[in-house]
């Protein structure tokens, strides 16, 4: 299953046998999550583990047997405002209520 939504995309997929080979566009970042084990540029990969590429970044995914993996990509500007923290904190310090 394929979904996109301009600056975010989601790739979700059962597949036997996988090889997966692109590159991270420069204005993206991808997301991995491995939903069965299979391998990630040579590595083991298995929930809950999560690979995050950034552009140019090279991404090779191989099992031999039926792999499950779910990718999301993200506009960079997008990943950024996800990532940035409130101006203060919401969570009460001493003394706040």
């Amino acid at each position: 299953m394929d979904i996109s939504l301009g600056d975010l995309d989601i790739l979700v997929g059962r597949v036997s046998p996988v090889l997966l080979h692109g590159v991270v566009p420069v204005d993206r970042v991808c997301a991995v999550f491995p939903i069965t084990p299979f391998l990630i540029n040579g590595r083991s990969a298995a929930p809950p583990m999560l690979a995050v590429l950034g552009g140019g970044a090279v991404l090779d995914c191989t099992s031999h047997s039926e792999a499950g993996l779910a990718v999301v990509s993200l506009h960079v500007e997008l990943a950024q405002r996800t990532l940035e923290l409130p101006g203060r904190s919401p969570v009460p310090g001493p003394g706040m209520r």
